[in-house]
């Protein structure tokens, strides 16, 4: 997936979870990209060139081990991680969820689900369209 979709994602969750605490949204929206420091190309990872270099993409970052590090150190940035690693379970490529074991773990559909792809795009708008939701009816 994306960073503008795993934000949504983060959002949406942060939303229904946070109460409308704002320093808990930014910790889960943050925990929302997270993982994705492993990747050059991804929104943390270009600003952490280093962290892309030493790490797989979809390994350790998008684990059952890497979540349990960040509860340990911020609830709210591992609530973001495991939401992270779910919506990257979507996709054909699953994720390395009990790694160090290498299996690549993704449901059932992801098979015909590439990142960027049409369900993607899906998701994109069905996250935003469902944040502009919660935020009118917190408004009204």
């Amino acid at each position: 997936m994306l960073g503008k979709t795993h934000i949504g994602g983060g959002i949406v969750t942060s939303l229904l979870l946070c109460g409308g605490d704002v320093v808990s949204m930014v910790y889960v929206v943050f925990g929302s990209i997270l993982p994705d420091i492993d990747h050059p190309g991804s929104m943390i990872g270009k600003n952490t060139p280093i962290f892309p270099k030493l790490l797989k993409h979809r390994g350790f970052t998008h684990s059952i081990l890497f979540c349990i590090l960040m509860f340990l150190i911020n609830f709210w940035v591992g609530i973001g991680c495991v939401v992270h690693i779910i919506m990257d379970m979507m996709t054909r490529q699953g994720v390395e969820l009990f790694y160090p074991n290498h299996s690549k773990i993704r449901f059932p559909m992801a098979e015909y689900v590439v990142t960027d792809g049409k369900f993607e795009k899906v998701l994109f708008y069905l996250c935003y369209l469902f944040i502009a939701y919660l935020l009118y009816i917190r408004l009204v």
